[in-house]
């Protein structure tokens, strides 16, 4: 392997780290993708992230033409495996893999084609992280104003409290651009 190609195993590597299971179960792992192309016997068992190399660097020495069908089985197991955890994959995750892949002489088209893009998760681009530098922060007279108001729905009944208690969260959503 050229040094080049070097830098595409470790390129590829990183973002395919969190897709998959090293080992542990029968159904989504990596070696188990592996197999559905042929390529079991290039798994080593140990530590993930060089187990990922060097399966990614055997397959470029030796069956070159398999390293996009291989991409492929990964993606297919994780958003099993992902979703099984709670934890969708997420469309930056595939834009960030698609992103190295552009950049290689590896094509996998089905992971650009825009309707599966369009079935992953996406972060809701619309709403400021709060921790975020830049997202937007009330003023202090605004956040005295809202605790005001949620102090003050201990005064309301009980019923009457939980219509107020709506109200109050539109305010506070509103007030941080939510």
């Amino acid at each position: 392997m050229n040094l080049m190609e070097e830098q595409c195993v470790e390129d590829l590597a990183a973002p395919l780290y969190n897709f998959l299971p090293g080992s542990g179960n029968s159904r989504t792992a990596f070696p188990l993708a592996a197999a559905t192309v042929q390529s079991a016997d290039f798994w080593v068992v140990g530590s993930k992230r060089p187990a990922i190399v060097h399966l990614l660097s055997a397959m470029l020495d030796r069956r070159r033409h398999k390293v996009g069908p291989l991409v492929l089985a990964i993606v297919r197991r994780s958003m099993t495996w992902r979703r099984g955890r709670g934890e969708p994959l997420k469309r930056d995750e595939i834009e960030r893999l698609n992103e190295v892949l552009l950049r290689r002489p590896i094509k996998v088209p089905e992971l650009n084609e825009q309707d599966f893009l369009g079935t992953l998760h996406r972060p809701d681009t619309t709403r400021d992280d709060p921790a975020s530098p830049g997202a937007f922060q009330p003023t202090d007279e605004v956040a005295k104003e809202l605790s005001r108001k949620l102090i003050g729905l201990f005064d309301h009944p009980p019923q009457r409290r939980g219509y107020e208690y709506e109200r109050f969260l539109t305010v506070i959503f509103n007030a941080y651009g939510c």
